[in-house]
């Protein structure tokens, strides 16, 4: 997603945010390099700010109404799993992959309506815009008489 995410959390938003907590903590995901916080991995792939996470992930919270935080929750880090991950690993990982779908979907969705009345707002300005522009290129156009036609050849004999 391009844009910043801000403000109040979807519903979709903690579902995922939960289901990525348990696989960074089982150190199953495969877009998540060592050494990154459970903080940093969760904005960068909310596209929101850092600090969005961390009032979020505040100790006694209750995330996506399963899961209570703990103190310091989002300062962890991330060690990938050593031993070959197992089918329930490679589940869990879909449906983390799935949640993310959803909370992309369930954002745009959200953001949709304002993108339409900007575009109507833009385009209704861009139409009024033409129509005082032309009118006011028209008053400033020099028109520049036509040309005789040489069809005959000037009169010389006077």
């Amino acid at each position: 997603m391009a844009r910043w995410n801000s403000g109040r959390w979807l519903h979709a938003e903690e579902v995922y945010v939960d289901l990525a907590i348990a696989c960074f903590l089982d150190g199953i995901l495969d877009d998540c390099p060592d050494g990154t916080t459970l903080r940093q991995y969760i904005a960068h792939r909310l596209s929101c700010d850092d600090m969005r996470v961390t009032k979020k992930l505040r100790r006694n919270k209750v995330l996506a109404g399963r899961r209570v935080i703990q103190a310091n929750y989002n300062r962890r880090h991330f060690a990938r799993k050593q031993t070959p991950l197992t089918e329930e690993d490679m589940d869990a990982v879909t449906a983390t992959k799935l949640a993310f779908l959803a909370f992309e979907t369930a954002y745009r969705a959200q953001k949709k309506p304002w993108r339409r009345d900007a575009e109507l707002v833009q385009s209704t300005v861009t139409s009024a815009a033409r129509r005082v522009a032309i009118p006011a290129l028209l008053n400033e156009l020099h028109v520049v008489p036509p040309r005789p036609s040489w069809t005959c050849p000037p009169n010389s004999s006077n």
